[in-house]
């Protein structure tokens, strides 16, 4: 289950809505503010996955496939064929990612499903996946880079940094001697928040 977000109820519900759009298929992207990592990209995608209105609109299913900066192209096939595993298929004798490809399209067809790429560093590793989806189906994926929603094809919707106010309510949260901190002494944590960039 997702965490606890601060100050994302606006951009939740926008992204739930572009999602849900049935007259759009292009995939969406969580892209980061400056390449900034650790902004919330992938908390972001978890409530997404459990956004009554997603889970409504994708009945067959809602995936997550884990991509990230250590992926190579031998590791791709083997993730590619437990997927296809997971999926009810098999990858044996398949040697390209573009078979795995095929493969999936074909286990996918008529299905409503979401697909959620994270971590993406390298679009192709994300193609294959993409590729395969049915025309009912939709993706979402997290980056750092613009550059990767560009080549997918993804809108690119970027993750600012947070406000003032919830930037203090993070801090906060930090257990029961953070809310004390804060609360003692607003100025200074505000002064902290301003410091790590909110």
């Amino acid at each position: 289950r997702p965490a606890t977000l601060y100050g994302r109820d606006d951009l939740i519900a926008r992204a739930a809505a572009a999602l849900t759009d049935p007259h759009s298929h292009t995939p969406l992207a969580l892209t980061a503010l400056r390449g900034l990592p650790g902004i919330g990209k992938t908390a972001l995608a978890l409530h997404l996955a459990h956004h009554p209105d997603v889970t409504a609109a994708f009945p067959d299913g809602i995936l997550w496939v884990a991509l990230g900066p250590q992926m190579d192209d031998d590791t791709l096939l083997a993730e590619l064929g437990l997927f296809i595993a997971s999926q009810g298929g098999s990858a044996q004798g398949l040697t390209t990612a573009e078979q795995h490809s095929r493969l999936l399209a074909a286990l996918w067809q008529e299905r409503r499903l979401l697909l959620l790429l994270d971590d993406c560093w390298n679009p192709a590793h994300a193609r294959p996946f993409v590729d395969a989806l049915p025309p009912g189906g939709r993706c979402l994926l997290t980056t750092r880079r613009g550059s990767v929603a560009d080549d997918l094809g993804a809108a690119p919707w970027e993750v600012p940094v947070l406000d003032p106010t919830p930037s203090l309510e993070l801090l906060a949260a930090g257990g029961n001697e953070a809310r004390r901190a804060v609360d003692a002494d607003a100025e200074t944590a505000a002064a902290l928040a301003h410091r790590l960039g909110h």
